[in-house]
């Protein structure tokens, strides 16, 4: 799965680089995977055995040709969905690119200081394959801000965050300091 980068190696971090970038999990989609394999098969069965034996004064249905099209029509809504979404970690902020490839684009922006729960959801396959959906919350209100689906390995995920909250509130602690 998704490699994180260590824990201690982001204690020398200035502001605005970016630690971590990533898309959703490959495997998230798997039920788009599986109807793409199921339709390769059918339309492999259909070009052997109904279209490859063509029957003299027989006509073979253009519609019947289309088929192949499905497939193909899968895979680029996995393609999509995979890369529809970056999640952008930075030294001090945490932004969700949504909506790439969409009509509607947003890039909600989490500063590490207000974040205040990150959940983690799993169902027994996402937790077999090592990813989930991550939601972090603020203060300012009950719902969740950022849900972040397909995040690779969740709980290293959300160590990473918690790590970054930490030092970001540390810097922001020795700033009060010396401001007084």
């Amino acid at each position: 799965m998704k490699r994180y980068p260590e824990i201690d190696s982001l204690v020398t971090l200035p502001d605005e680089e970016e630690v971590l970038s990533f898309h959703r999990a490959k495997l998230y989609d798997w039920a788009l995977l599986m109807l793409f394999c199921v339709l390769v098969v059918v339309v492999v069965y259909v070009n052997i055995e109904v279209l490859g034996v063509e029957k003299p004064g027989s006509s073979i249905p253009s519609w019947l040709r289309l088929i192949a099209l499905l497939p193909l029509l899968v895979l680029l809504e996995i393609l999509r969905r995979h890369f529809n979404q970056k999640v952008i970690l930075k030294s001090n902020v945490i932004e969700l690119h949504q909506g790439r490839l969409a009509f509607s684009y947003s890039v909600p922006v989490l500063d590490y200081v207000d974040i205040r729960e990150i959940r983690i959801d799993q169902n027994i396959f996402e937790r077999l394959l090592d990813f989930g959906e991550v939601s972090v919350s603020t203060a300012g209100s009950d719902i969740r801000e950022m849900c972040i689906v397909g995040v690779p390995s969740p709980h290293k995920f959300k160590l990473v965050v918690e790590r970054l909250r930490t030092l970001r509130e540390h810097a922001s602690d020795a700033e009060r300091v010396n401001r007084d």
